[in-house]
């Protein structure tokens, strides 16, 4: 297809609608989650292979998100095909949104619209994940705040004291939550059945290794991403105060105990929130 050059999904809508191409096409394959963890290079990898689409704007954000009734100006399913219309024909059709993982009507609403989609889950130590988290959100102005270890504390309280951010992207909690897995590897494995839960510790160990994981689960040969969806956050060295170290390493541990059983990995192994 032609190159698009969109910012948001709005503007990608408006080329489909521009193209008169308006029969939708389901997907077949989401990505959930979770941002800083791979999946940047999972929609590159997608994007190189013939057999694969997935739209040119990363994070669709449809379900529990931009769905109606649960935005004011929500899409519906018809609009939601209308942004794979391109990918018709095609083997694997992916919606590659990192959000899902932090909205808990999400899988559900993909099981209600689609109980066959197989679902991929990308997760990284809890810790490194949320730090580069909020690096990245600094350094495209989405939080104010410079400093990680005050950002940190207050996602702590918000977190202690039950806060709901709702659709808050920059609450601090909002960043916090997205760490724990399990109760979304647990929910979607009930829900499909079909559920890949990659390592970005293994993307950054064995990159051909990593990839062919996720080709054979989706039954196509994938080609490397294009440079432009690389970046260095699964290997960037973590720089956290040792005592706010210790407080959320203490924070995720019954979690990180619940992904290694519900993953079989040895996750001391890669993680260093789990020694």
């Amino acid at each position: 297809m032609e190159s698009v050059a969109a910012a948001d999904v709005a503007a990608y809508y408006e080329f489909l609608m521009s193209s008169r191409r308006l029969d939708g096409v389901q997907p077949n394959v989401v990505c959930i989650g979770a941002a800083r963890s791979g999946t940047t290079y999972l929609m590159g990898v997608l994007s190189q292979s013939e057999d694969c689409y997935v739209p040119p704007v990363k994070e669709v954000n449809f379900f529990g998100v931009f769905q109606r009734p649960f935005h004011p100006r929500g899409l519906t399913e018809i609009d939601y095909e209308r942004l794979f219309v391109l990918g018709k024909g095609r083997s694997v059709i992916a919606d590659v949104s990192p959000a899902y993982l932090a909205i808990g009507r999400a899988a559900r609403e993909i099981f209600k619209y689609r109980s066959d989609m197989r679902i991929v889950i990308c997760v990284r130590d809890p810790v490194e994940r949320f730090w580069s988290h909020f690096k990245y959100y600094r350094r495209e102005g989405m939080v104010a705040e410079a400093s990680f270890e005050v950002f940190a504390k207050e996602a702590l309280e918000q977190y202690r004291a039950g806060f709901d951010p709702g659709t808050d992207w920059a609450a601090p909690v909002m960043l916090l939550r997205q760490s724990f897995y399990s109760w979304q590897i647990n929910l979607c494995r009930a829900l499909f059945g079909k559920v890949l839960v990659l390592f970005a510790e293994d993307l950054a160990a064995d990159e051909a290794g990593w990839r062919n994981t996720l080709g054979s689960f989706l039954g196509v040969e994938l080609q490397p991403a294009p440079e432009n969806y690389r970046n260095s956050s699964t290997t960037e060295p973590l720089d956290v105060a040792p005592g706010l170290l210790e407080d959320l390493r203490a924070l995720f541990s019954d979690d990180i105990v619940y992904v290694q059983g519900l993953t079989q990995r040895q996750l001391a192994d890669i993680w260093p929130s789990a020694r």
